[in-house]
């Protein structure tokens, strides 16, 4: 209740609303736009556009231009991908490029769960912001809505309801003009203004209210849905699983960051499933030869170690089974000796 003109609030707070929306837009591209330009690193794009982008780009210039060839002698295999760029689309290039790239998968999967979990921050750093323009009422407006609308029509037993979307955004407000006059004072005259945008500002803050406590919600359920996939790499293969339809990957060891790379390039190829079909079966031929060939290293190991422990080294100067005499080295190593 007011008890004089002092204690009526001061509303002049809506007049920073364009310039919130534009930095809460700036808070919400934010995670997305980092990852995509200085932590991806466009690995997806390496491992679909070849080991080199830029020669395949070139190479085709000079077929169109240098060569006199026009684009019916283009390279097999070579397509374009759905933003346009250039990309090798032969299966045993793409599988090539996933084994090299391989040892950054499980880096780029942690990354790529950095910048998720993020959102929260940045969804709470937006919700704190407004709350600080709104007068530090919009951390409860939420409710407090949800509260009026379900009390709406029912007996208030002598309690006072008031509409806190009307509070918050009042449609009409007091507007003091002073003007000054002939005499030097000052002529001060109260109007009644009517705020018809305000209307539109308790709806909108009100589902935007709504939509950020479900984003902390489901951000919250992804950061567990992401560790799990990190921590137990059977889960992020049985995902994988899912979106191919084949067992070509069912023989091969694969990590959490292999499955997640793999499904990505899936995604990417999935308009194509004939050639998701021929890469999965490279990526297998590669991959077995790869984990073949680390395995006979590591045999190799095993074995150079128990030939290293069964070697006895000799620190005496004498040896049994071949004693060090003239008559096994001639002392006249110039000169040939008689067997």
């Amino acid at each position: 209740r007011l008890h004089s003109e002092e204690d009526a609030p001061v509303t002049a707070y809506y007049l920073w609303l364009p310039y919130l929306l534009s930095l809460l837009f700036v808070f919400a591209k934010l995670p997305h736009s980092a990852w995509k330009r200085f932590f991806e690193n466009n690995l997806i794009g390496h491992i679909l556009g070849g080991q080199n982008q830029n020669q395949s780009e070139n190479k085709h210039e000079n077929q169109n231009g240098g060569g006199g060839q026009g684009p019916h002698n283009q390279t097999p295999g070579q397509g374009k991908n759905r933003q346009g760029n250039r990309f090798k689309s032969r299966p045993v290039e793409i599988a090539q490029n996933f084994v090299e790239f391989q040892a950054n998968y499980n880096h780029y999967h942690k990354k790529f769960f950095f910048w998720e979990a993020s959102n929260i921050f940045t969804v709470y750093l937006s919700m704190q912001t407004t709350h600080w323009i709104l007068n530090y009422k919009f951390f409860p407006y939420g409710v407090q809505v949800i509260e009026y609308i379900n009390s709406y029509g029912q007996p208030s037993h002598g309690k006072m309801l008031h509409d806190p979307m009307c509070e918050l955004f009042p449609t009409e407000v007091a507007c003091n003009i002073n003007i000054g006059s002939t005499t030097g004072a000052i002529d001060r005259t109260n109007f009644l203004c009517i705020l018809g945008n305000n209307l539109f500002n308790q709806k909108y803050f009100f589902m935007l209210w709504l939509w950020w406590v479900a984003l902390l919600l489901i951000s919250v359920f992804g950061i567990f849905y992401r560790l799990g996939r990190i921590l137990v790499p059977g889960f992020s293969r049985h995902l994988l699983a899912r979106k191919i339809h084949g067992n070509q990957l069912s023989r091969l060891k694969l990590t959490s960051g292999d499955c997640f790379v793999l499904e990505m390039l899936v995604d990417n190829l999935s308009p194509t499933p004939k050639l998701i079909d021929q890469v999965l079966e490279e990526i297998e031929k590669k991959l077995t030869e790869k984990q073949r060939s680390q395995l006979h290293w590591k045999i190799a190991e095993v074995e150079d170690g128990y030939k290293g422990e069964n070697v006895s080294l000799n620190t005496s100067g004498y040896k049994k089974e071949f004693p060090i005499i003239s008559e096994n080295f001639p002392l006249n190593a110039s000169a040939p000796t008689d067997l």
